[in-house]
């Protein structure tokens, strides 16, 4: 194997189906598709590139048992890979796997098991022409039987130094995950649970000179020396992450500068607010406001999600039909959602001072998630589990 590689972030094969176009008989949700085109660029870089090594960091799929077609489309990608000698190596991410009994199953065992690709679950380290590379799989406390994180991260600090030390001294030694580091910043709902989450800090990967994690979905570089960075996820997440941008890391030895970071060519999403004011005709305001907004940054191509509020208490709703028939022949994609808000009046200061503020934390998350709008119930339900085990860790150190 030669010492030219590429570093995918995290697939996530099934995730936010609702920012895709649905399905239509055998035609994917567009989401989905988009993956898949991501996954033929990848190898094109690799074909132009001469590289016949390609790492995902892990969760290819969004779910730990995914829907069947889409663990065919990845097996499709191997094939196609493997036809072409290019060796896929996977790193199981907290998506990836699953604990039955002392076993950690995972629906990627079936492409080890037919030499479609090498999975690691465990900590391992290849050596390549002038290259080590650590596998680092997702551990958390709870995985490694910890009773506390220190212990969890005492348990993942000594497995990187016995595989860094098992790398020539002459040769780059690098590692490649799905560990969270510690600065980093979270996007989303990568952490299954706060209370085992691990965070390791930089000193961890002193022994390495380049270390790039996925799990965290934003790509960022939290150390320059030792060079520490998350590579980030394939793809946009949701609407939270738009304007983000996504890369690939490319590496090779003998070509200076070592590695380049490439920019994925993703399909844009716009979350799009118009605040209509009062005495206008809503719908009008819209089309106009929808209408400058594209001049200024063209909308063609992109995903789209529109949300109005309507200053007058008055005032018409939007006529949602004629404002999708704008969006579409502007050249939008797929108009994710439109959704309508009225102000409502203003509550007395003597009032608000009368109302009991003694509420709970529990009690005020909740009717918070009762009153605010969410991509979808799964969306609201991820939501109160991540404020429940912050306000868990909070009473936890009190």
């Amino acid at each position: 194997m030669s010492n030219k590689f590429i570093i995918v972030g995290d697939v996530h094969l099934g995730k936010y189906l609702s920012v895709g176009r649905p399905e239509s008989g055998i035609r994917l949700n567009s989401r989905v598709a988009d993956t898949v085109n991501l996954l033929d660029w990848i190898l094109e870089i690799a074909f132009d590139g001469g590289v016949d090594n390609i790492i995902f960091t892990g969760d290819i799929f969004e779910d730990i048992r995914p829907d069947y077609k889409y663990v065919i489309l990845f097996l499709e990608f191997l094939q196609f890979c493997q036809s072409n000698n290019i060796n896929i190596h996977i790193i199981a991410g907290n998506h990836d796997m699953k604990r039955v009994g002392t076993e950690m199953c995972s629906a990627l065992d079936i492409y080890q098991k037919g030499n479609f690709a090498t999975v690691y679950k465990t900590f391992d380290t290849i050596i390549l022409d002038g290259v080590g590379i650590t596998m680092v799989p997702y551990r958390d406390r709870e995985w490694l039987q910890c009773k506390d994180i220190d212990s969890a991260l005492l348990l993942v600090k000594h497995q990187l130094e016995e595989q860094a030390s098992m790398i020539p001294s002459d040769y780059y030694k690098i590692a490649i995950g799905h560990l969270a580091i510690e600065g980093s910043i979270f996007v989303g709902d990568e952490s299954d649970s706060l209370t085992n989450q691990i965070m390791c800090p930089i000193s961890f990967f002193k022994d390495y000179d380049f270390t790039w994690m996925g799990h965290v979905h934003k790509y960022q570089v939290i150390s320059k020396i030792p060079f520490v960075s998350h590579v980030g996820s394939l793809n946009i997440s949701d609407f939270g992450e738009a304007g983000a941008e996504k890369n690939i890391v490319v590496f090779d030895i003998d070509r200076y500068p070592i590695y380049n970071i490439i920019p994925i060519p993703i399909r844009q999403l716009r979350k799009i607010s118009v605040s209509v004011p009062k005495e206008q005709n809503s719908t009008e305001f819209v089309l106009n406001e929808i209408k400058n907004m594209h001049d200024i940054l063209s909308m063609r191509d992109v995903t789209v999600k529109i949300e109005v509020k309507l200053n007058d208490q008055k005032a018409e709703s939007i006529n949602r039909e004629l404002i999708e028939k704008f969006l579409y022949n502007i050249g939008v994609h797929y108009i994710s959602n439109i959704s309508e808000s009225k102000a409502i009046s203003v509550v007395d200061l003597e009032k608000v001072e009368s109302v009991d503020n003694s509420i709970t934390p529990e009690k005020a998350i909740k009717i918070f998630a009762e009153h605010e709008s969410f991509e979808s119930e799964d969306d609201r339900e991820r939501y109160l589990k991540f404020a429940a085990e912050i306000i868990e860790q909070q009473k936890v150190k009190k």
